[in-house]
């Protein structure tokens, strides 16, 4: 497991849409985004990773695409923690990178993630799905 600093877990809003961290890998690549849960019932931050590339067509579930003429925006639901692809309309669970929608096949990539004081690290290396673009 390789960690990667994205930064202070108050740097994060909870409740928000998904960010895109991909600026903090090497190269770009992973090309993961975060997004920060309602904290835990002890006050301990929630978080997850998975990657911002819809595994249908490929478009940016962030951005969208100028090809597409799409939204410059997340489309996001923070009570079922649900983007939705800008392209298509897929749609994929961000905390478990399952499918909840079609048109995908394929879940997103999921990223461990880790807090250490107040800092939140995510995985580079090892994700346990492996998505790919159908």
């Amino acid at each position: 497991m390789a960690l990667v600093l994205v930064g202070p877990v108050n740097s994060y809003v909870a409740g928000g849409p998904p960010v895109d961290i991909s600026d903090k890998f090497a190269g770009g690549t992973p090309k993961p985004m975060l997004t920060r849960f309602a904290d835990a019932t002890d006050g301990s931050p929630q978080f997850s990773a998975v990657t911002w590339v819809c595994t249908h067509r490929g478009c940016d579930l962030l951005t969208g695409s100028a090809q597409w003429n799409t939204t410059p925006s997340p489309i996001y639901d923070s009570t079922t923690k649900v983007i939705t692809c800008p392209c298509h309309g897929s749609m994929f669970n961000v905390q478990t990178g399952a499918v909840v929608g079609p048109p995908a096949q394929f879940p997103l990539t999921v990223y461990a993630v880790k807090i250490q004081g107040t800092d939140v690290y995510v995985d580079n290396g090892s994700a346990p799905q492996n998505a790919g673009v159908a």
